[in-house]
């Protein structure tokens, strides 16, 4: 089973690489507002742990601001919502 588990997640690895989760989170951030990271996953069909990863990156390069606590679009909980920089949304630089 754990072969299984360490089979898929290459797999995962080898569709999704880093670049290419930073323009899906990035689109779909501008096209919907703001997200928390478990809408994110959910959105997209990704672990949240992929998710949490690739935004604490984006965090990093400056790409999104903090939009505060915001019920889950998926389940109704308040999370940590994120929004992209307004920069950012008028003039995308990925």
């Amino acid at each position: 089973m754990s072969h299984n588990t360490a089979q898929t997640s290459v797999e995962a690895y080898r569709h999704y690489d880093a670049s290419s989760l930073y323009s899906l989170i990035l689109g779909l951030m501008r096209d919907g507002g703001e997200w928390c990271i478990s809408d994110l996953g959910e959105e997209l069909g990704i672990e949240r742990s992929t998710i949490s990863a690739r935004m604490n990156e984006l965090r990093n390069m400056g790409k999104f601001e903090y939009a505060g606590k915001k019920p889950s679009r998926r389940t109704g909980i308040k999370s940590m919502h994120f929004k992209l920089r307004v920069q950012d949304s008028l003039f995308p630089r990925m």
